[in-house]
């Protein structure tokens, strides 16, 4: 029987402290990752979209990305 794996199952053996501020550590990195993405591509993303919007034409993610 397969086990379901979770976070903790993921990157923590046993639950010390290091451990977790490790995984946490891993998390916030992440998390940060993504809020740059958001705010730097996305934000380009955006802006190309609502110029596309304003002049009434097709917003083709694979040809304007």
């Amino acid at each position: 029987m397969r086990t379901v794996r979770t976070i903790d199952k993921q990157f923590v053996a046993e639950n010390s402290l290091f451990q977790r501020l490790q995984r946490d550590g891993r998390l916030l990195l992440r998390i940060a990752s993504m809020m740059l993405w958001y705010f730097t591509i996305g934000a380009r993303t955006r802006r190309l979209y609502a110029a596309k919007q304003a002049r009434k034409e097709v917003f083709l993610v694979d040809k304007e990305l």
